[in-house]
């Protein structure tokens, strides 16, 4: 799967080493906090932004490109939604010590890097309030466990 990670080190950011260990066995819980936000945050990315992380709009299509989508009907959708298997695709996939969101589908690597006849369109990474949400996330997280 073509995939960002985010490491419980990141996610734990500020916190100390006694913090980390009191989690246990809460580790994959709050990977599944992180994970749904972060799907969520590249569906928004693809559905609604179209932008990449960095808040940087995609490059327009090819005049071609153009020109068969609004034939389709579909230009409208935006640059990285044509039949929805790539916003269907997206998912996050819970590792040791980590949570990858990508999508296993074989072209997103393309749209994501970019070919040497298309611009890359990143939909994965983090974006400055990706980073903020997962600091929040993960406070709010240990917060409840150690009611």
């Amino acid at each position: 799967m073509k995939a960002l990670s985010v490491e419980l080190g990141q996610a734990y950011k500020g916190l100390d080493e006694l913090q980390v260990k009191l989690l246990g066995g809460f580790q994959d819980a709050l990977l599944e906090e992180l994970g749904d936000y972060l799907v969520g945050s590249v569906l928004e990315r693809i559905r609604d932004t179209k932008e990449n992380p960095f808040g940087r709009d995609w490059q327009e299509w090819a005049t071609g490109t153009r020109r068969q989508r609004e034939k389709k009907g579909n230009a409208e959708q935006g640059l990285l939604w044509d039949s929805g298997d790539l916003l269907h695709s997206i998912r996050a996939e819970i590792r040791p010590a980590q949570v990858a969101v990508g999508s296993p589908l074989d072209y997103a690597k393309w749209l994501q890097e970019g070919t040497e006849d298309m611009p890359s369109r990143e939909f994965l990474g983090f974006s400055n309030a990706d980073l903020e949400a997962i600091d929040i996330i993960t406070e709010s997280f240990i917060a409840r466990i150690i009611r």
